[in-house]
């Protein structure tokens, strides 16, 4: 099943990722993902990083339904050198040839992501993940080769389920729920797929169809 894609945007069939116009930013009262601190940053304080710089949001639908929102950021994870000078190699399975040249990786980040509570626990949040890592190899306009998250503790399993992994060298041990590590998700995989990855997309389907018609 093949997407489409402008700019902001990223679809497939009736689902879609896109940025927020900037109207859209004073009416967001209808988002509440059940955590209060998310909803306050999309409700109160997503259009001031808009209008700073620091941050863009992008609404998750399906048939023009709003299901989730999300933000993104900037970002880079920086090269640890060896005790001999020597560049370490970065996370598991990623091979860089160029990695001597540079003491960064481009990343895009996470800034805040919430699922509506009344989709939470069918699969939107995956599917929001998937859209957002076709988002940003798909006519790309600068490079990004990972996705970064500063993830809660309890939702580790989460992000470990959609492909995210650990930064190496994080000690999370003793941490609490509400503590947060860095995750990341390696793009490289998702720009040579000629099709786009829907089974979850299918498997949930007449789930939502049922909450947003019912």
């Amino acid at each position: 099943m093949m997407g489409r894609s402008g700019r902001d945007y990223f679809a497939i069939n009736k689902w879609r990722i896109r940025k927020l116009s900037f109207h859209e930013y004073y009416k967001l009262g209808w988002f509440d993902c059940g955590d209060s601190e998310i909803n306050e940053f999309f409700i109160e304080d997503a259009l001031p990083h808009k209008q700073e710089l620091m941050a863009e949001s992008y609404v998750f639908e399906y048939k023009n339904s709003p299901l989730a929102l999300v933000s993104f950021q900037n970002d880079s994870i920086q090269f640890d050198d060896d005790e001999n000078g020597e560049r370490k190699k970065f996370g598991k399975g990623i091979n860089l040839p160029f990695q001597k040249r540079y003491k960064s990786i481009p990343a895009i980040k996470l800034g805040r992501l919430g699922v509506h509570k009344e989709y939470v626990n069918n699969g939107v949040g995956s599917n929001l993940l998937s859209h957002c890592k076709k988002l940003f190899v798909t006519k790309n306009r600068t490079g990004c080769r990972l996705i970064t998250v500063d993830s809660y503790i309890k939702r580790i399993e989460f992000y470990q389920n959609n492909d995210f992994i650990l930064l190496p060298n994080q000690n999370i041990e003793g941490k609490k729920e509400d503590d947060t590590v860095i995750m990341y998700c390696d793009l490289k995989p998702y720009s040579n797929s000629p099709k786009e990855n829907s089974s979850n997309l299918s498997n949930f389907f007449s789930t939502i169809k049922k909450i947003l018609y019912t």
